[in-house]
């Protein structure tokens, strides 16, 4: 699929970048509830990462990472619909280009789950090198 920078379709492939290795466990290769934690707006942060070459994507992910002042070492993917169907809103939050926030968090019990939810359906990605 084309990135459209107007729609987001559920079919897409979204990434939320990982800058900490406690974003998933390298035994099994599988992210963790913490990779979904929101941020001071209340937030996850993801990118729109249909049809982007492999080094694009980690230039991406790096950029994305050094605003948090760490390095990018994975990329944890699952489909935009995955988001929707939990409930929660995804939205296009661009700049920068390629951004979407996952939005409209429930209370705190309820939110915790969710973001296990998410956490099980993400395939990882280690950056090479």
């Amino acid at each position: 699929m084309s990135y459209d920078p107007e729609a987001l379709k559920d079919v897409e492939q979204i990434s939320r970048f990982a800058c900490e290795r406690s974003y998933y466990r390298p035994s099994d290769m599988s992210a963790k509830e913490k990779a979904f934690a929101l941020d001071r707006d209340g937030e996850v942060s993801v990118f729109r990462i249909d049809d982007l070459a492999h080094l694009e994507l980690w230039r991406i992910a790096d950029e994305a990472c050094q605003a948090r002042g760490k390095p990018a070492i994975a990329s944890l993917e699952l489909a935009a619909a995955s988001v929707r169907e939990l409930g929660l809103t995804l939205a296009i939050d661009e700049p920068p280009v390629r951004h979407a926030a996952i939005r409209q968090w429930p209370s705190e019990d309820q939110r915790l789950k969710l973001q296990q939810r998410l956490a099980d359906v993400c395939t990882v990605r280690l950056k090479p090198g």
